[in-house]
């Protein structure tokens, strides 16, 4: 895979649930320049597969730096990079140290490897945790205890992986053996149904009197869902005359202040709230009723319909006793009544009858669809590997695997102690062997132990063999002398390794309660999801409902408003109207003074002119008499200097 793939591999699952970041290959370049943003970014991916730390182990410190950060995801999640099982060590100093680099490979590799498949990651991340090799300095790894540390540590991890492997097959059994029970249990209802198909047919095979019966059943159960329905359409058309009655009290509201718009609005949300809280009710009241429906007839309704078929019969008996008593004519005119009815009766009934099939088909459907969610769940199969990464468990199924492992405990209890009996007697037997080999080769050669007995009794005297078993006493104190400090190791390494059995058991029961509570958690967290989902949903529609009604009201109150404009501008013409209307007569009246002391004006308009003239000939007449002065007097004072 090239780094172009890797990098649009990482953008596309990013995207994706549980992630939900949306980034382009622009954006993953820049965040993979900055190697604190590439870091966090790692972070969030890788800590999905982190392996949840055990109620014992105690608590990391939280990593501040960068190099923490790296390291920390480096000790757990760098087996997802590199192959557990080929007992390979990893240099995870080094590899912290390459995802720190800017652009690294290193981390593009181990985003794109996760992101890939995340259960196959969480899956590496978990075993990594038993199986991982230690890197060991080749000085101190010659030591004996180390090299004894070691090999239990080999020991303990194969154990950890036949144990794995185990539990993964008792898994697959468990749900193999679930999906066989539903198989049955659909055969079972299946051929449930088919008597019930049967028994239907032999009560339609029945003669005319039963069916003349079931025909006035049918008819008295039509008029009571006749009735039924109209009691519906009443309810309704009181709902709507409510509804109505509240848009006319809102319209009504909103002709006067704002106060009285938002407190009908704050009514109506009340109601709402109030059908949102009786809408679960009324659901729960409606399943009930399906279940009971959905339930097959007990012997107690059959008696009743027995009972009111003996009734229909007497019934009818009487009927014709009547009607012989009657006369011929009587006879005739109600026989003919009687047809008539009985027509419409069976027109009706054939109405009815259509309805009927429309309903079982839809019935069909349902169960057609039932059948198909059962061929899905008899078809998945669910393992260790797919639980984690499957989007929901059955409860059925989630039960099944909890009793299968309490019954699964007891006995693997008592196989276990049969082996340790087992394991007990094999290193006896072994040991023994041991013993009688080494002696044989102290006396000369191998032997059997047929041979070695046969030699005891070939021998010349009893002094001979007594001297014989001294020196075979003598030899075996010395071994056991010799070997008692390797016997006193011994026991300790076998107290090891049964305090490391008991852990490892300690761990794997813990393990299986984790496992089994965080699937119970993560069940019950996914139908408190969907229930609020559902919630959500429901909620949302009635917000939608309420904010079309509010939208309503606001066109309402726009209207209002614009009736109340309207009415305020008409009331300002108006009194426009009435100022225009004063001026126009008083302009008239003016009009008509102007008029009536028109002669008075002209005669004062010709006075003014002539005062006018006048006035014009008294200035020309004075300027005159100013320059005749002017020139005397200039005249005079010529004469004097002369």
């Amino acid at each position: 895979m090239s780094i172009t793939d890797k990098y649009e591999l990482i953008v596309q699952k990013l995207a994706q649930i549980p992630f939900h970041k949306k980034m382009t290959l622009i954006t993953l370049t820049e965040t993979l320049k900055d190697p604190q943003n590439a870091i966090k970014l790692l972070q969030m991916v890788t800590d999905i597969i982190r392996p949840v730390s055990l109620s014992e182990e105690t608590p990391l410190p939280k990593p501040t730096t960068l190099e923490e950060i790296a390291i920390s995801i480096a000790d757990f999640a760098s087996c997802v990079c590199f192959p557990i099982d080929s007992g390979v060590t990893i240099d995870k100093q080094g590899f912290a140290q390459q995802l720190l680099l800017e652009n690294s490979e290193k981390l593009v590799e181990l985003m794109a490897a996760v992101l890939s498949d995340i259960s196959e990651a969480k899956k590496k991340a978990y075993i990594a945790k038993f199986k991982q090799q230690m890197i060991i300095p080749h000085e101190i790894q010659q030591q004996e205890n180390i090299q004894q540390a070691l090999t239990q540590l080999r020991a303990a991890q194969s154990k950890f992986q036949t144990s794995y492997n185990e539990n993964q097959e008792v898994l697959q059994s468990a749900v193999s053996q679930k999906i066989e029970a539903l198989t049955t249990e659909k055969q079972q209802l299946i051929t449930r149904e088919d008597k019930l198909s049967a028994l239907v047919k032999q009560l339609k095979m029945k003669n005319v009197p039963e069916e003349a019966v079931n025909l006035s059943k049918r008819r008295r159960e039509n008029m009571g869902e006749i009735q039924q329905l109209q009691e519906q359409i009443n309810g309704q058309n009181e709902v709507r005359k409510a509804l109505l009655n509240r848009a006319q009290a809102v319209v009504n509201s909103a002709k006067g202040t704002p106060a009285s718009i938002i407190e009908a609005c704050q009514n109506e949300s009340r109601r709402l709230k109030q059908e949102l809280i009786n809408l679960p009710q009324e659901i729960q009241e409606k399943e009930q009723l399906r279940e009971l429906i959905m339930q097959d007839p007990s012997d107690e309704i059959i008696s009743q319909m027995e009972l009111e078929m003996e009734q229909a019969k007497k019934d009818l008996i009487k009927l014709k006793e009547l009607n012989n008593i009657n006369g011929e004519n009587d006879d005739n005119q109600q026989q003919e009544s009687q047809v008539t009815y009985l027509r419409q009766q069976l027109a009706k009934f054939k109405r009815k009858h259509q309805d009927l099939l429309g309903r079982m088909e839809k019935v069909s459907q349902d169960s057609s669809q039932v059948d198909v969610k059962m061929r899905s769940l008899m078809s998945t199969t669910v393992t260790l590997d797919n639980i984690d990464a499957a989007d929901e468990l059955p409860l059925i199924v989630f039960k099944d695997l909890i009793n299968k492992g309490k019954a699964m405990k007891a006995q693997m209890g008592r196989f276990q102690e049969d082996r340790n009996y087992l394991k007990k007697e094999y290193a006896v037997l072994t040991r023994t062997v041991e013993i009688l080999t080494q002696i044989c080769s102290r006396y000369g050669a191998d032997i059997s132990e047929e041979q070695t007995t046969t030699a005891m009794m070939n021998t010349q005297n009893l002094h001979e063999a007594r001297q014989l078993l001294q020196e075979i006493e003598q030899a075996i104190k010395q071994k056991r002398n010799t070997l008692q400090p390797r016997m006193n190791e011994l026991q300790e390494c076998k107290r090891n390794c049964a305090s490391l059995e008991n852990n490892l058991q300690q761990q794997r029961q813990r393990v299986k309660q984790l496992d089994a509570s965080r699937q119970g958690g993560i069940y019950k967290l996914r139908m408190t999801m969907q229930k609020a989902e559902n919630e959500c949903q429901s909620l949302v529609s009635e917000i939608f409902k309420i904010e079309k009604m509010i939208n309503l009201y606001k066109l309402e109150v726009e209207r209002a408003e614009s009736e109340k404009s309207f009415i305020g501008l008409k009331k300002e013409i108006m009194i426009a109207q009435a100022g225009v209307k004063t001026k126009i007569a008083d302009l008239r009246q003016k009009q008509a003074q102007v008029k009536e002391g028109l002669p008075n004006l002209v005669e004062q308009k010709k006075m003014f002119s002539d005062l006018v003239m006048l006035l014009k000939a008294k200035q020309e007449h004075s300027k005159r008499i100013k320059e005749e002065t002017a020139n005397e007097n200039g005249n005079g004072e010529q004469i004097k200097i002369m």
